[in-house]
């Protein structure tokens, strides 16, 4: 597994993505830098929030719900 695949999956794994979902976005993004890029910037102020616990944070039972809208929204992934 490459770097860009494991930090991915780190991040998905803190925002609570199921192991399923985990893998489609790694297949979707495959070795493209740019997506790679794509994933982590759209996911990082939903980690730091809910990490920081800052207002407006993410309630954990909401946390894999919003970063499937995010990726969703960002990526065009599961329509």
């Amino acid at each position: 597994m490459s770097d860009q695949h494991q930090k991915v999956m780190t991040r998905l794994q803190k925002l609570l993505l199921k192991p399923n979902q985990i893998q489609d976005v790694l297949d979707f993004i495959g070795t493209d830098e740019a997506l790679f890029k794509r994933v982590m910037l759209a996911t990082a102020a939903t980690l730091r929030d809910y990490e920081a616990k800052n207002f407006g944070h993410v309630a954990q039972d909401k946390l894999a719900a919003a970063a499937v809208t995010i990726l969703k929204a960002e990526l065009g992934l599961w329509k």
